[in-house]
């Protein structure tokens, strides 16, 4: 089963993701901020993180980074969740290792399963393979 973490401090789009996802099947864990977004990325080690862009207790590019800094979280695909465009947070999530962008008012929740299975299939497909000696 798929795990994916959602991280999100509007918590009717949370809960009504989260609703989505499970239907599809997918392990769904919630955060409704930043810190425990986190800590659940640590402690739970979800295949794909679901990240707001604009948290209350800090910004989703710190989330981001504090992910990809940490050993255990580095290789877990995130994709930003943002209900504007703005390029220099685009430039600057592109540069801390960001997967993929969607623009909230143009994703319809039932196709959220379909994209996470096609990001995790475009990462595999995209890993270094392991050697065979």
């Amino acid at each position: 089963m798929i795990k994916v973490l959602l991280i999100d401090d509007d918590v009717t789009f949370l809960d009504l993701l989260a609703t989505t996802l499970r239907e599809q099947e997918f392990q769904v864990f919630t955060a409704p901020s930043g810190f425990s977004g986190v800590a659940l990325a640590r402690s739970e080690h979800p295949d794909v993180i679901l990240l707001d862009l604009i948290l209350t207790d800090m910004p989703g590019l710190e989330v981001l980074r504090r992910i990809k800094d940490g050993e255990s979280t580095a290789a877990i695909p995130v994709v930003m969740l943002t209900s504007y465009g703005n390029e220099k947070v685009e430039t600057e999530a592109d540069t801390l290792g960001i997967s993929g962008y969607l623009h909230k008012y143009q994703v319809q929740l039932k196709d959220m399963g379909p994209y996470v299975k096609e990001l995790l299939e475009k990462t595999k497909n995209t890993a270094p393979a392991e050697s065979t000696k």
